[in-house]
This record gives C-alpha cells, structure tokens and sequence, in this order.
C-alpha cells in the first residue's frame, strides 16, 4: 500500500514510516539533494533542478532509517516517481516541449543515484 503527505505543495509518495515522526524530526533527515561530503558546486546545481528538491525530502527520510538492498531500491524508485509527479505538476503536460528536457534530467539524478547513492543510505546488516 503506497502512502502519501503534502510536501512542498504536491502530493508525494512517501515510506510507510513518515507519519510515525513529528515534523521536526523530518526536517532534520531532510538535507537537500545530493550526499554529505559532496562538492559545494554539484550541491548547488542539484539545488537548483526544480523537480529534485521537493521529491528528496522524503527520500532523505528513507536514507536516514536505512535498511538493506530492497529498502534502497524501493527509497531510489520512490524518489523517481516523486520526481515526475513535481515535473507534471509544474509542466502540466506531457505534451509541453519543457516535459522532454524534465525527463533527461530526471532519469540522469535516478541512475546517478543509482550508482553513487550507496554511501548515504544507512545500510543495516
């Protein structure tokens, strides 16, 4: 069963945990997109990647509880999802000549997350 919160001004799909925190808890997990330890300029132009921002808060969230491989992959494809409800949302249209570019770079942040994600997820053994 899929869950879901109003975040930013869109309704995103989140873990199954996200209503067991206050929101303070949450905005503490969330820090924007992108790793700690990553270069202050990659940190900054993934900030500024409209559809990346509101759909990392609850992928933060996911990374912060952690747990094995399933648990990553189910966190990478959540936020992808996420990624094309904030694009439609802010495009309106699939049709739109803006939703081409939106997709390139939603697939380019899913499959670098994809490879270099590993080291911020809290694995657990």
């Amino acid at each position: 069963m899929k869950h879901y919160a109003e975040i930013d001004g869109y309704r995103l799909e989140v873990g199954p945990y996200w209503r067991d925190y206050m929101p303070e808890e949450l905005a503490e997990m969330c820090d924007g997109v992108g790793s700690p330890g990553q270069p202050p300029l990659l940190a900054k132009v993934l900030g500024a990647l409209p559809y990346l921002l509101p759909a990392s808060r609850p992928h933060d969230v996911d990374y912060s509880l952690g747990g094995g491989w399933f648990a990553r992959w189910m966190a990478d494809r959540r936020f992808r999802r996420n990624c094309y409800r904030v694009a439609l949302a802010q495009i309106g249209s699939k049709r739109d000549p803006r939703w081409g570019p939106a997709v390139v770079e939603i697939e380019g942040a899913y499959h670098a997350l994809r490879l270099v994600g590993w080291n911020a997820f809290e694995y657990h053994k």
